[in-house]
């Protein structure tokens, strides 16, 4: 399980990075269905890949800081599935991960659409650059789950266990931006 989460989260930081790297006028040529405001100097990158839409990574704090805040936005065809069948769904998906641990859950509304909101806390495995080792990180992340015309999104804030309460109040102004366009 742990190998196939590396390789996940590895995959995923490589699609990221290929597609800011490879694809800018392409990026360009994506529309998205949602407004969205990440401080200005956060990398942000619009994504065409299986169901991951939008992503955003902040800047390191200083020359050693090689883990980054990251906001990652997924969106899935749910046809008439329910907001709560949708989220039902979310984390039933994220409990098959055995290190992952529910802090908090709660209804909200973002500019007047109806969402689901979590706290949790996971397990995420990186690999050390320099030596190849793998290293455990403890993250806190807070998710936004929405269902809207027929799709279901994900707005998933990560930050490692030590930064989250920085990063929070930063989170929190985002999400207060994310509007659906229709």
């Amino acid at each position: 399980m742990k190998k196939t989460l590396l390789k996940g989260i590895l995959l995923l930081t490589a699609i990221v990075l290929i597609s800011a790297a490879c694809n800018k006028d392409e990026e360009e040529k994506i529309v998205l269905d949602f407004d969205i405001t990440v401080p200005e100097s956060w990398l942000v990158v619009k994504l065409n890949q299986d169901n991951m839409v939008y992503y955003a990574q902040s800047p390191p704090e200083s020359s050693l800081d090689s883990i980054r805040e990251d906001i990652l936005i997924t969106k899935e065809a749910i046809g008439s599935a329910s907001l709560i069948a949708y989220y039902d769904a979310v984390i039933d998906a994220l409990e098959a991960d055995e290190t992952f641990e529910l802090l908090s859950a709660t209804d909200t509304t973002i500019n007047g659409e109806e969402s689901q909101k979590f706290i949790h806390l996971q397990t995420v495995y990186s690999v050390n650059s320099y030596t190849r080792d793998t290293v455990d990180l403890s993250a806190k992340m807070i998710k936004y789950v929405f269902a809207h015309n027929s799709s279901g999104y994900v707005i998933s804030c990560n930050a490692l266990q030590s930064s989250f309460d920085r990063y929070e109040p930063v989170y929190d102004t985002i999400i207060k931006s994310f509007k659906f366009k229709n």
